[in-house]
């Protein structure tokens, strides 16, 4: 018999012989029954019994298979867990054994814990509403029971999405604990430059109309790496505004990716005829589709970034208030022009009140149309030669070798002509130093885009070859307040100073200099980001060092010449700093740290590149070049005072390309004296 203590077990029951002529019968001396046999193995049983008045009968045999049933069954849910946009899902959940004898039992939990044998019983189907974690398991009937499932449920409507990030935007600063219940990455940001206003991160958005939420964690530190078109859960957990104004979730946890590779198209929203400045809170972060024509130059829009007026059907002031911005990787593959009409699809960013459509990838922007390329600038760069700069890189095939479709007045004729990216440089006969000439560029130059040049912008002047001032830095005061800041040069050999620029990084100019002669060992002294007078003078000094007096114009320097810069500042952290000549040359440069604030991105590239020029010693950083080896070769300007009275000073006579020929102490601006 089955003890009834024992697993259940499936039993075949064979009658038959006995198996092995070895195998005895039982005897009276055999062992005596005296309850039931439990068997776990193949047995052959043999018994007899005995009545009361002795009598015995005939031995009888039993074969028993013992088939074991070890194996845990197997439950699953319909549906899986994932996101449902309903009010309610029915869930079901569906138990098999295989080649066991049958299911017995199943037990879930709704709230995430761990079920046992205590937990609700499954009876049949059940409805399931907003975020549940089920957990459950079966038992079959040998007593196997099997290690606990979990399906995760968001049963939430895209409005209840929308509502959530709407309330997790309105938290404003501060720690909270919100969820977002499936919303979609419409896109995921890179870091461009600074990371306190253009950090790396995604977008969530659950509807068209929005509303939408910056996420500032870098999508590719999530899980595996978040991609365009996950639809997903997370709790938010702090939310923060960058500097540009933008609102943001800077923390969070809990997350779950539900599904990849959603199409967002259904959420790009086309905005063209949309007042994006007056709605420009309305869209914020969503996904746009935007097309405009750009209205104006471009120019730094923070690093990395340059921007440039757009306008738009919804927008048509050229104003300001709507920028087209690009990361400059972006700006340089397209070559935008005023006029050029582009789309651009991307989340909408903002600076303060103002709207950016933006692209942080080529594949965000598609150009329309654009005009041909145009003259910006004419630079003579010797005696008898001209650099023509445009704004658009030229076709080599569409420029004549002899020049003869560049053309001037005041008899200068070219003779030949070479093609490098926008520029030509053209052999000319000899100029007259310091004369005006204008040099006119025909339409069969063409850009790789295969237009002609424009006639509003082929031609520009230029003055004859001067040679050109040598100039070093020698002083710099950063961090001023209201981003004040100056740089002090000396005149190491006098000249012109046309067209030099002082720049910070690759291409972030802040200061364009004035057409004057300078004299050996003056000094220039640059005031960035000036205001009205009577602190600032109105314009940079030309005809004299004290053309703007100190006694009016309490910024300036009466011994020196007071350049005007534009409206970019230094910063105060890591930054490199070159003064170049007309042609873009670097004539010094100087690499500088200080541990606080945010360093551009590309700080580490540019020393580098300093060093590469020549300008820069050692002439190696690393490796690696990390933020530890930059340390150890660049000036700290740690110390530095906000009110210029302290600034980092050239404290060599010499110009060795050393950390060691600078340090920080009293102000000099306006009289070097290393």
């Amino acid at each position: 018999e089955r003890h009834p203590g024992l697993r259940r077990h499936r039993l075949q029951r064979v009658r038959g012989h006995v198996l092995h002529a070895r195998r005895q019968h039982p005897t009276t001396g055999s062992t005596r029954y005296t309850s039931a046999i439990a068997l776990s193995a193949d047995t052959t049983l043999k018994f007899f019994s005995v009545d009361k008045a002795g009598n015995e009968e005939m031995a009888r045999t039993e074969t028993y298979v013992i088939d074991l049933d070890t194996t845990a069954p197997t439950t699953t849910a319909t549906p899986v867990g994932s996101i449902y946009f309903t009010a309610e899902e029915t869930i079901s959940l569906s138990c098999t054994d295989g080649s066991g004898i049958g299911c017995e039992y199943t037990y879930y939990t709704l709230d995430g814990s761990t079920p046992t044998r205590s937990s609700t019983h499954y009876t049949g189907p059940f409805t399931l509403s907003g975020y549940v974690v089920l957990k459950f398991f079966s038992v079959d009937k040998a007593d196997n029971a099997e290690a606990p499932n979990t399906e995760v449920y968001t049963i939430s409507t895209p409005a209840n999405t929308s509502a959530q990030i709407a309330t997790v935007r309105a938290r404003g600063n501060g720690t909270l604990n919100d969820p977002i219940d499936g919303a979609l990455v419409t896109y995921t940001k890179p870091v461009t430059g600074s990371t306190s206003s253009d950090p790396a991160g995604f977008f969530l958005q659950s509807e068209k109309n929005g509303p939408a939420i910056f996420v500032a964690v870098d999508p590719t530190t999530v899980g595996s790496g978040l991609t365009v078109g996950d639809r997903l859960r997370l709790r938010a957990t702090e939310t923060k505004t960058l500097s540009s104004g933008v609102s943001y979730i800077s923390k969070f946890g809990s997350w779950i990716i539900y599904r990849t590779r959603e199409s967002v198209e259904p959420l790009v929203n086309e905005v063209s005829n949309v007042d994006l400045v007056t709605n420009l809170d309305d869209y914020e972060s969503e996904l746009i589709s935007v097309t405009g024509t750009v209205a104006g130059p471009f120019g730094s829009a923070g690093s990395g970034n340059v921007s440039a007026n757009f306008v738009t059907l919804g927008n048509p002031a050229n104003d300001g208030n709507l920028k087209l911005r690009l990361t400059t990787a972006v700006a340089d593959a397209y070559e935008l022009t005023p006029d050029c009409v582009v789309t651009t699809q991307a989340p909408l960013w903002r600076f303060s009140d103002q709207a950016q459509p933006s692209a942080w990838a080529t594949s965000d922007l598609t150009v329309l149309s654009c005009p041909g390329p145009r003259v910006t600038s004419a630079t003579a760069t010797s005696p008898t030669s001209v650099t023509v700069n445009f704004d658009r890189t030229l076709d080599p095939a569409s420029v004549l070798a002899n020049g003869s479709q560049f053309t001037f007045d005041n008899g200068l004729v070219a003779s030949a002509a070479t093609v490098s990216d926008r520029q030509v440089q053209l052999t000319t006969g000899t100029q007259v130093p310091g004369s005006t000439y204008t040099v006119t560029v025909a339409s069969s130059v063409k850009d790789t885009r295969d237009s002609g040049v424009e006639p509003t912008g082929n031609s520009t002047t230029f003055n004859g070859f001067i040679t050109p001032a040598e100039l070093m830095l020698t002083e710099v005061a950063p961090g001023i307040n209201g981003g004040k800041d100056l740089v002090e040069l000396l005149v190491v050999k006098g000249g012109s100073v046309d067209k030099f620029t002082l720049t910070q990084g690759a291409s972030l100019v802040l200061a364009s200099f004035p057409n004057i002669l300078v004299t050996t060992g003056d000094v220039i002294v640059v005031h960035l980001r000036p205001t009205t007078a009577p602190a600032d003078a109105p314009a940079s000094e030309t005809t004299s060092k004290s053309e703007f007096p100190a006694s009016s114009y309490g910024a300036n320097y009466d011994n020196a010449w007071d350049f005007i810069g534009n409206g970019n500042e230094i910063g105060y952290s890591r930054r490199v700093l070159r003064v170049r000549d007309a042609t873009g040359a670097t004539q010094d440069g100087a690499s500088f740290y200080r541990g606080g604030g945010t360093p551009p991105a590309d700080f580490l590239d540019q020393l580098q590149a300093l060093q590469g020029e020549g300008q820069w010693l050692p002439n190696t950083c690393g490796p690696p070049c990390d933020d530890t080896a930059a340390k150890a070769v660049s000036v700290d300007w740690t110390g530095a005072s906000t009110d210029r009275t302290t600034t980092v000073r050239r404290v060599s006579g010499t110009d060795n390309n050393l950390a060691s020929d600078w340090a920080v102490g009293a102000s000099s601006f306006g009289s070097h004296t290393p």
